[in-house]
């Protein structure tokens, strides 16, 4: 193993490794997709009108993106859905929705981002956790402000709670700890 006596040169040689890394790979290996393989592609999804969205109709990944299996490994549908539209676009961006449809494979509802574009697209649309309201407002609570505060003045055992309003004893740690209900 290759020691450095400085760390400049320990840097120059990672930067130098990750550039190697970079030209060894840049090529995309979906650019060399076979007939076979785009028609099997295409025939995983079904394909609705222009304007809707194609649902793949394949296995997926856990976080509901298509997979797709080709050159020895497994593909995120939506970005080989780009590569056949469009070969040339560049591998180190994010493929995004417009949709907000992870299944989703149409290439007209697909577009090339940073990292950034698509917090902006996220935030834009008010899919970002900060724009989600607190407490009785949030879409998913499951008790009023005053029942939360109640739990929270309340020197009762949590199994009191958990009968009272069907809810886990786990929310009753949560409100007591400050977690949950935070704004109160």
């Amino acid at each position: 193993m290759r020691k450095y006596h400085t760390e400049a040169e320990w840097r120059e040689a990672r930067r130098k490794a990750a550039r190697e890394f970079w030209e060894r790979n840049k090529a995309n290996p979906l650019q060399d997709i076979n007939p076979a393989s785009i028609a099997k592609f295409w025939s995983l999804v079904d394909k609705a009108g222009p304007d809707d969205c194609w649902e793949w109709l394949g296995s997926r990944f856990k976080t509901g993106y298509g997979r797709f299996g080709f050159a020895h490994r497994q593909w995120y549908a939506h970005r080989v859905s780009m590569t056949l539209h469009d070969p040339s676009w560049d591998r180190r961006l994010l493929v995004c929705h417009t949709c907000d449809n992870p299944p989703c494979v149409n290439p007209a509802h697909l577009f090339c981002g940073t990292v950034a574009d698509n917090m902006r697209d996220k935030s834009r649309k008010g899919r970002n956790r900060c724009n989600t309201p607190p407490g009785a407002d949030h879409p998913n609570a499951k008790l009023t402000t005053e029942q939360a505060r109640t739990i929270l003045n309340s020197d009762k055992p949590a199994s009191f709670f958990v009968e009272r309003y069907g809810i886990h004893k786990t929310l009753v740690s949560n409100i007591r700890r400050r977690v949950s209900w935070r704004h109160l």
